[in-house]
């Protein structure tokens, strides 16, 4: 898998032009001055130091300042093997980001763990939302220790309205240009943490990862260098990474295991599942814990025991070269080139995040007779090409 990993890393790379390393090049300077003044400020954090206005009004000026379609990786070469829990479809398009929509309906369907690794080195190498979490995730962890829900609640959504503003590579496409789908996305994230952090057998499950996380133990690497690279905002490279000793590193993995399956049981019987905007099945929100878990630590372990935890999380690494073929239109949202294949109804453009409308005949622009697609609940918008009107029919 490894040997697999480097190589599309290698094709990613030669298939960047110098525009594009340029652009790319731009937005991490931006980002990584946005990092350097929030580093700055004070760590520790009390309920009271925290103004929580004006934390939230620093998100919403940074909220849509990111070009993300300047970090939109070129698309594997591979289509993972996955069949959507909604509609039965099969994945035939290749990946373009880590996170899978069906080419049919557009359900979140499953995660790429190869797309994601390869593509990984695109990504502003930033510490990005420190000021705002500097500041509250101590007050929020003080406030659950102390029980007191409204407060962890408040603290916990301004967080995560930070994460979706300053990292937004980390949360769902759809989250970059649908408001009300990045609003559905904070609460529900908000309202699970509220969930878990005050459910006595998850909190005690937290309090077993934490000790055994301070008892991992640690071999190679660069403490020093490894040190500097996190105060300039940069991720530690292969060779100042140190490499977790696998035998201190299992129960961890088994303990974590445990509190995924806690959660689910408190989703199974709360209202909070409703909240999920994805909608997600319990086997499709497992696949997508099991491959975040994978993507945090794989570059932590030697590549043996690498392949050991994909197959102790159930990983399915079942790729194929793609051979499907479908009809060419434009995202109206963003220029973005989509694939529509036959039978296809809804798609969610993987540049700009939007679910676009696929069903029925393309749109014709009268102006370039460019075949384009409106995002849904949307009866009219501009030509990418030629900036014409055009209409749904």
């Amino acid at each position: 898998m490894f040997e697999a990993l480097r190589t599309i890393r290698r094709h990613l790379r030669a298939k960047q032009t110098p525009e594009y390393r340029a652009h790319v090049a731009a937005e991490r300077d931006k980002w990584e001055g946005y990092a350097l003044q929030q580093a700055s400020m004070p760590v520790d954090a009390t309920v009271s130091d925290v103004d929580i206005d004006a934390a939230e009004a620093a998100i919403r000026r940074a909220m849509g300042s990111m070009d993300m379609t300047a970090l939109l990786p070129e698309p594997s070469e591979f289509v993972k093997r996955t069949i959507c829990a909604a509609c039965g479809g099969g994945k035939e398009l290749p990946s373009v980001r880590p996170m899978l929509y069906c080419d049919f309906c557009g359900q979140v369907t499953d995660y790429d763990l190869k797309q994601a690794m390869a593509e990984a080195y695109s990504h502003p190498d930033v510490a990005t939302f420190a000021r705002v979490g500097n500041r509250l995730r101590p007050a929020a962890m003080a406030a659950g220790r102390a029980g007191d829900v409204d407060t962890f609640r408040a603290l916990t959504h301004t967080l995560m309205e930070a994460q979706a503003a300053w990292t937004p590579w980390t949360v769902p496409p759809r989250a970059y240009n649908d408001d009300a789908y990045r609003q559905r996305w904070v609460t529900y994230q908000t309202e699970l943490a509220v969930l878990t952090t005050f459910d006595a057998t998850h909190a005690a499950l937290q309090d077993r990862v934490i000790g055994l996380t301070q008892k991992l133990r640690w071999t190679g690497g660069n403490l020093a260098a490894m040190g500097l690279q996190a105060m300039t905002g940069r991720t530690p490279g292969e060779r100042t990474r140190p490499r977790v000793v696998a035998e201190t590193f299992w129960p961890l993995v088994d303990v974590l295991l445990q509190q995924a399956e806690r959660t689910r049981v408190l989703l199974d019987g709360s209202a909070v599942r409703t909240l999920d905007p994805d909608a997600m099945p319990g086997v499709v929100a497992d696949r997508l814990f099991r491959s975040g878990l994978a993507q945090g630590w794989l570059p932590s372990l030697d590549p043996a025991d690498g392949e050991v935890l994909v197959e102790r999380l159930q990983l399915d690494h079942a790729y194929q070269r793609p051979t499907a073929t479908g009809e060419r239109r434009h995202c109206t949202g963003c220029g973005y080139d989509l694939t529509v294949l036959e039978g296809a109804t809804t798609v969610v453009c993987d540049a700009c995040g939007r679910r676009i409308d696929v069903g029925g005949p393309a749109i014709v622009c009268v102006g370039c007779n460019d075949r384009v697609a409106l995002p849904e609940g949307e009866a009219s918008a501009s030509c990418p090409s030629c900036n014409a009107l055009v209409r749904r029919v």
